[in-house]
């Protein structure tokens, strides 16, 4: 019988795990995400006079892009956002969100893709200001390959943001953080996840 570490290997019962909770009243990320993603996100420093453009992988139904796209909107007047998931249902449920907020998001644009962070990195040949893997990178097959390859897609002071439980057994947990330390200072952890932000120094 396989043992089972973490719901997050499986994608479907995590997101209706996650739906079920949620109905049944209990703030499964809270406030305390809304300020995480409030001090994590105003320290992007774009040019606020173009067009920003954002990829969430693995974004589910958007409550956790939420949010992301308050902050960004404080600062960014017209945002490209990709939204990325290889679950239809979950995207349908962004959708909603998404028609729910109404003229409170009016000035982004959002580009739904159902497909894997593979099969869009063999596809996409635009840098991001953005690029957000929320508990979404234990799905990356070759994870230090692709965690680089999302840090060359950036524009110079973009930023990558990679949020994970602190699972010292998981093998995805340790791949990245090997490759985040070797290569980057680490963010302080917070409760059972840990939250990891970089902004690219180097010229696109």
């Amino acid at each position: 019988m396989e043992e089972i570490k973490s719901l997050g290997q499986y994608p479907v019962e995590f997101h209706h795990r996650y739906d079920v909770t949620k109905k049944h009243g209990k703030n499964v990320e809270g406030d305390s995400w809304i300020k995480d993603a409030k001090e994590t996100f105003a320290k992007l420093d774009l040019d606020p006079t173009h067009e920003l453009r954002v990829l969430s992988i693995g974004c589910g139904n958007g409550k956790v892009d939420e949010p992301i796209i308050d902050v960004l909107l404080k600062k960014y007047s017209k945002i490209h956002y990709i939204a990325l998931d290889p679950m239809p249902d979950e995207l349908r449920k962004f959708r909603e969100l998404v028609k729910a907020r109404g003229d409170e998001w009016k000035n982004v644009t959002f580009d739904f893709q159902e497909y894997t962070i593979k099969e869009h990195l063999r596809t996409n040949n635009q840098p991001y200001g953005l690029v957000v893997a929320s508990h979404s990178a234990y799905y990356f097959d070759d994870i230090e390959q692709i965690v680089m390859q999302l840090y060359d897609s950036l524009l110079k002071n973009g930023m990558l943001f990679i949020r994970m439980e602190s699972d010292t057994v998981s093998y995805h947990f340790q791949m990245v953080m090997k490759c985040w330390s070797s290569k980057w200072e680490s963010s302080t952890g917070i409760r059972n996840f840990i939250s990891l932000d970089h902004l690219r120094s180097k010229k696109y």
